[in-house]
């Protein structure tokens, strides 16, 4: 199929399929040295780079490559139908910005970016990466959008997840509350998968009386690899938010390494597990809530009841002295003494049930009788903390330290943050009554035997 009146490719559309040869600088498309591209996608024709003008063009294998216009003969139109448009699956015909603006029958959904590459472009000219700043920059990128919502984007900051610290958290708390302020259905925030299961707890113990879901969501490759989840996790994430029956905060992961269905996580159950899988972030010592299959909600949960007008508030700070520490074969009494020193608060990470070596335990207990907080968790990830089956835990019982039940790690440390920076200078005693609240089902009821395995 050609396109009548098409002499060269800049006088196409993005999204049109075709086939082009690419010749050398200076040499004429009938000598050696041209390349044959079959199947590619025109992406954008408005770039220039040191005054020569260049087209991004994707690649069968998913990436984007940037040519001369003067280098590129079409070598026949595939299909002259906008790609961006046809790919919308099951959405019926594509909206555009300003119609989803006027659109009153889909659900107003806030989205939150705070970094990553789930919610940013790439400037074809440069290569940089840059954060979305509007809904029709969304649509541009993730063109099923439209069909889904009416978006507002919001870009509260542009970091990395390794960078977040409290003090983010409780930006982007300020911001959920102050979209669903706005008549938000729900809110997305987009996230660095590597610690969003970090901030996920810690929005999970600020936030109350939700009127609606929190879907944090993230990507373990970046939209223009052959390989993204990008574009599904965030379709899903926005399903999740305008039509599940939920009022709390979650995550969204793929089920399984192919697209298709996502799990719906509660927000302190998350963990990641692996470094580059696309289902990397697991539900621990805790079945999903739900789960996203195609554009249908499956939630395994009683159901709530949603008020929209009901009051959200934050609840609490955080303590940034609380630290986290992993116990090893090997590690000294004097090394221990020392990491210990100032700190007012600390998760200890033993190994098993929950266990410390004996000789570490006075150390322990020295820094607890001085007034510091000492939670235990396991290394072992999956499985509760038990100090009760062997004399070690025992000891540790009468040292002073509280168990942490099944929350992993990172839930229990964010939770003792939360704990300590609530109560501030009303004592020990009201830290650890709130440390040992359930607030967001962090403790869990039970643990399935056969969980991690």
């Amino acid at each position: 199929m050609g396109l009548p009146g098409a002499r060269k490719i800049s006088d196409l559309n993005p999204g049109t399929r075709l086939n082009i040869k690419v010749k050398p600088r200076d040499l004429p498309y009938d000598r050696s040295g041209v390349v044959q591209f079959r199947n590619v996608i025109l992406m954008d024709t408005s770039s220039s780079v040191k005054g020569e003008k260049v087209i991004t063009l994707k690649l069968e294998n998913g990436y984007n490559v940037m040519l001369d216009e003067e280098r590129i003969r079409i070598d026949g139109v595939l299909d002259d139908e906008n790609i961006f448009d046809s790919e919308i699956r099951d959405g019926g015909p594509a909206r555009t910005p300003s119609s989803v603006d006027s659109d009153e029958e889909l659900p107003p959904i806030t989205i939150i970016s705070t970094g990553g590459t789930i919610a940013s472009r790439v400037d074809y000219t440069t290569g940089a990466v840059h954060p979305v700043k509007d809904g029709s920059e969304i649509l541009s990128i993730y063109p099923s959008m439209a069909n889904l919502c009416r978006l507002d984007v919001r870009t509260v900051m542009n970091e990395l997840s390794e960078d977040m610290s409290p003090r983010e958290w409780v930006v982007i708390a300020r911001a959920v509350k102050k979209a669903f302020e706005d008549g938000a259905r729900g809110v997305v925030v987009t996230h660095g998968t590597d610690t969003m299961h970090f901030t996920s707890s810690a929005l999970s113990f600020l936030l109350r009386d939700l009127p609606g879901p929190v879907v944090l969501v993230g990507s373990q490759r970046s939209s223009d690899r052959p390989s993204s989840d990008a574009f599904i996790n965030l379709e899903h994430a926005v399903i999740t938010a305008s039509r599940a029956v939920l009022d709390r905060v979650v995550i969204i992961s793929h089920e399984g390494p192919s697209d298709g269905t996502s799990i719906i996580i509660s927000g302190t159950r998350a963990r990641k597990m692996h470094t580059s899988r696309r289902d990397a972030i697991r539900s621990i010592d805790s079945p999903p809530i739900g789960r996203v299959v195609g554009k249908r909600i499956e939630l395994d949960i009683p159901p709530v009841r949603l008020d929209p007008a009901r009051k959200i508030s934050i609840v609490g700070r955080f303590d940034r002295t609380v630290d986290m520490i992993f116990i090893h074969p090997g590690i000294s009494q004097e090394g221990l003494d020392s990491m210990l020193k100032g700190k007012k608060g600390v998760v200890i990470v033993g190994s098993g049930l929950g266990h410390v070596g004996k000789r570490l335990i006075k150390v322990l207990k020295k820094h607890i009788d001085r007034g510091m907080i000492c939670v235990i968790s396991s290394a072992c990830i999956h499985g509760r903390v038990d100090l009760n089956v062997y004399s070690s835990g025992r000891n540790l019982i009468g040292a002073g330290v509280i168990p942490s039940g099944t929350m992993t790690p990172e839930t229990a440390l964010v939770k003792l943050m939360w704990a300590m920076g609530t109560a501030g200078s009303e004592g020990k005693d009201r830290i650890i009554s709130l440390f040992k609240e359930d607030i967001a089902g962090e403790w869990g009821s039970s643990t399935p035997f056969s969980e991690g395995l």
